[in-house]
């Protein structure tokens, strides 16, 4: 039985059913202008995409779902993320209802929700700090090959790579 407050196993049967974001930074600014990450997680197989971005609205969040996840691997089931204003906003909502995704939202008490999500941003801000030593204006454009090193890493969990699972 179930306690109050007591936090439920998201359950997952397809890749893509069920799909976390969150935004990391900010970061040193680039030479870009870039001063977050986009994270986007299949909560199946733990692929993850990223993207640097100059701002956290809405706007660039629903353009980057649309040319990122839409694109190449259709509209998930449920979007989860916490409860920012880009993922709350009516453009967001319109977003989602166009595309048929119902939005999940973590507890503002249980951030732990969009755990995998908050992990991801852990271990690259990790990367991205042990890679730019000398010049933080750059840490965008070494964020491709980061994302190539996590999708092929053997996941504990999952026994297998990101890239293996999908």
């Amino acid at each position: 039985m179930q306690t109050p407050g007591e936090l439920q196993p998201i359950i997952v049967s397809e890749p893509f059913e069920i799909v976390s974001i969150d935004f990391a930074g900010p970061f040193p600014g680039t030479e870009n202008g870039n001063k977050y990450i986009l994270v986007i997680t299949d909560l199946l197989t733990r692929w993850v995409d990223a993207v640097a971005v100059s701002n956290t609205t809405a706007e660039t969040t629903v353009d980057i779902l649309e040319k990122r996840l839409i694109a190449y691997h259709g509209s998930p089931g449920k979007l989860l993320s916490d409860n920012g204003a880009a993922f709350t906003s009516q453009l967001m909502n319109a977003f989602c209802m166009n595309h048929g995704i119902k939005q999940v939202f973590s507890s503002p008490y249980h951030p732990e929700t969009n755990g995998m999500t908050e992990r991801f941003n852990r271990t690259m801000k990790a990367m991205i700090k042990a890679h730019t030593t000398e010049d933080q204006s750059k840490w965008d454009q070494h964020l491709d090959m980061h994302l190539y090193a996590y999708r092929t890493a053997k996941h504990e969990t999952l026994g297998l790579s990101p890239f293996e699972a999908l």
